[in-house]
């Protein structure tokens, strides 16, 4: 009998959840039914929860899972709403979030990428906390881009630099992200442990992807490919620049060379004339005295 209530009970909720009767759902909440749930439909039944986008329910939903399972964040943030709530979700309950593993936390910081939820992701950095993920800053808003600063020296790497560069030549906007990360300061030249450059490991990365085959997959490919001449033609141009600083330092100095030449030669001119000058007084001196 109480087998049959449970399913009964078990079937208005997940009625109230698909309709998305959010009162109902917390009133089930409340009364115990997430313990009928079977441990393997509970990150799906979190999820749903999430979605509804109701504070009160995922504030009770922490005081009986904690920490939220990373999964239950996988969610669609093409929908601004989605995106929304989940900061704020992010933003309260931080201290109700899994960071027990590297898997987690990596897929945490992702996850506030996305939403930019900048507490987080600041807090994750503070803490060296999902290092690998850090190239995620660079494809957010540029203001996310600028918390790449916030990362401690010990933890930026020169493979975490080339994969910056990577990053923004993937991007939408690759060129601006590009000349972003420059104006702060990354060095385009980078080589990663394994000296491989930005262009050497870009082209690596565009092997490894499965562009869609159809028009919008080609275009992405060649822009993606695009974006290996363009950064070669940063290494040409600042090659190019670097001969002409140092032809202009040559010149410039071969220029003072020859300007302290024509100073001396023309203090020793000066010292001959007047030395001549002075021989020519004497002689006259000594004419004049002989005569008187």
């Amino acid at each position: 009998m109480s087998t049959n209530k449970n399913n009964l009970s078990m079937h208005e909720f997940y009625e109230h959840l698909s309709k998305k009767n959010r009162a109902k759902v917390l009133q089930f909440l409340q009364d115990g039914i997430l313990k009928d749930v079977q441990e393997n439909d509970l990150i799906s039944i979190y999820k749903d929860l999430l979605l509804l986008r109701d504070h009160d329910i995922i504030d009770y939903l922490t005081k009986e899972v904690s920490p939220l399972p990373t999964e239950i964040f996988s969610v669609d943030y093409n929908n601004i709403n989605n995106r929304r709530f989940v900061f704020e979700v992010l933003d309260k309950h931080s201290k109700n979030l899994d960071l027990s593993t590297d898997e987690s936390c990596c897929a945490l910081f992702e996850i506030a990428c996305q939403v930019e939820c900048f507490s987080i992701i600041t807090s994750m950095i503070s803490k060296s906390q999902a290092k690998d993920n850090y190239k995620k800053l660079v494809i957010g808003s540029y203001k996310m881009l600028q918390l790449t600063k916030k990362i401690k020296k010990e933890d930026l790497t020169d493979d975490m630099i080339v994969s910056f560069f990577v990053e923004a030549a993937l991007s939408r906007d690759g060129m601006q992200r590009i000349e972003a990360l420059r104006l702060m300061n990354y060095d385009i030249h980078t080589l990663t442990k394994d000296g491989k450059d930005v262009c050497g490991v870009l082209e690596e990365t565009i092997s490894t992807i499965r562009y869609p085959k159809n028009k919008s997959g080609a275009l992405k490919q060649r822009q993606d490919l695009n974006m290996i001449t363009y950064i070669k033609n940063i290494d040409n141009h600042d090659a190019s620049d670097k001969e002409e600083v140092v032809l202009g330092k040559a010149g410039k100095l071969a220029i003072l060379i020859v300007i302290i030449a024509v100073i001396i030669f023309g203090i020793f001119a000066i010292k001959a004339t007047t030395s001549d000058s002075s021989s020519s007084t004497v002689t006259a001196d000594t004419t004049i005295s002989t005569t008187e």
